[in-house]
């Protein structure tokens, strides 16, 4: 068995990022390669920094106490996550912080794997991470370069960004997972760049029932309830529909999120903090109707067949619009509070839907056998 190392998002607190990255371990060992993940900490996302930047603009004493608490609590969730992928059976690689870490920690593989998530997206990242191009890879090395259902989250890269991606040259196979993505690397001059679906679509939404759920938790679930999963906080919009179509079909209205308790949480009936993924899951399982506003969100909710929307995020929705045009879903975004409500609440015809994901996985499949 190769050894090979997956490079991949997981030092943040999100649902998405965590199962994904189980997901592409997963996948990866299925067709024969010893995998392991790198623990890798992207300098701007250490705890601490991650408060001291976002609470730039306060009083510097008030900076400090914020920082503190802020990292103390990145610190406490992340490690929790770090935990989960464990008790998966997933071997991850001592931590490694910046390219220098990655530089020390990650040689000696087979083969590399730049794994799906924003890796790509310069913004989301707070500028070019070239841990995430595997420019930390020895130069002696002759082990395979890939990229698996990687994103770049924009429409449109940047001239900085087209400078430093032209190094993806050198990897044996690429694949992304928006179809923007992969136009605006053909336009770059990398050849044979496949579309493929992201970690989680690849198994079906029956699969993660049976693998993650929660049955403790499923006996507190005894009513009819409409899910809320929004990583970006609650938008007005979003807390619009949850009411509305609440309302309509006379359910609950339970949110699901990682964080402490939102300031406006008295808008739900139930609300799941510091939710676990396989709380997530029951969650998602159990849902009659499902509002989201984010990527994995939406990919859950479609691959468990559910009635949903997805509100638009502020930013990076190109990787929704490719899932949703895909499964031939677009309406299924809203943007605004127009739209009429018994639009929504139509049921969703899941057997085309179905028919595409199946197509698709089958050529993701194809993809992940061929990383040799």
């Amino acid at each position: 068995m190769k050894k090979t190392l997956l490079v991949t998002i997981i030092d943040v607190v999100n649902l998405g990022t965590f199962l994904q990255a189980l997901a592409s371990v997963r996948l990866l060992e299925k067709v024969g390669l010893n995998v392991t993940l790198l623990y890798y900490i992207r300098k701007k996302s250490t705890c601490f920094r991650i408060g001291w930047n976002k609470y730039a603009h306060y009083p510097i004493l008030f900076r400090f106490i914020l920082t503190v608490l802020i990292g103390g609590y990145t610190f406490v969730l992340r490690g929790r996550f770090i935990h989960l992928l464990k008790r998966a059976g997933v071997k991850l690689t001592s931590k490694a912080v910046g390219i220098e870490g990655a530089a020390k920690i990650g040689q000696g593989y087979d083969i590399y794997i730049v794994g799906s998530d924003q890796v790509w997206n310069s913004v989301h990242n707070s500028g070019i991470e070239k841990t995430f191009l595997l420019d930390f890879v020895s130069p002696e090395s002759k082990a395979n370069k890939y990229a698996f259902s990687s994103s770049i989250g924009v429409e449109h890269l940047s001239s900085k960004e087209i400078e430093s991606y032209h190094v993806l040259a050198d990897f044996k196979a690429i694949s992304v997972r928006e179809m923007s993505a992969q136009q605006e690397l053909v336009n770059i001059g990398i050849r044979e760049v496949q579309w493929t679906l992201d970690p989680t679509l690849v198994y079906r939404g029956d699969e993660w029932y049976d693998f993650l759920r929660d049955n403790s938790f499923e006996r507190r679930l005894h009513e009819p309830y409409l899910l809320i999963y929004s990583v970006e906080g609650c938008l007005s919009l979003l807390d619009y529909y949850a009411e509305t179509i609440a309302n309509r079909l006379k359910l609950k209205k339970y949110l699901v999120t990682v964080s402490a308790p939102l300031k406006n949480n008295r808008l739900y009936d139930r609300v799941f903090s510091f939710a676990t993924p396989s709380q997530f899951i029951s969650l998602m399982h159990h849902a009659t109707f499902v509002i989201v506003s984010s990527f994995h969100g939406t990919a859950f909710s479609i691959n468990m067949n559910k009635n949903f929307i997805t509100i638009a995020p502020n930013r990076f929705s190109s990787r929704i619009d490719s899932l949703l045009e895909l499964v031939e879903l677009h309406e299924r975004k809203i943007v605004d509070s127009s739209v009429c409500i018994d639009d929504l609440l139509k049921e969703i015809n899941y057997d085309r839907v179905n028919r595409i994901l199946e197509r698709e996985r089958k050529k993701t499949k194809i993809f992940i056998s061929n990383i040799k």
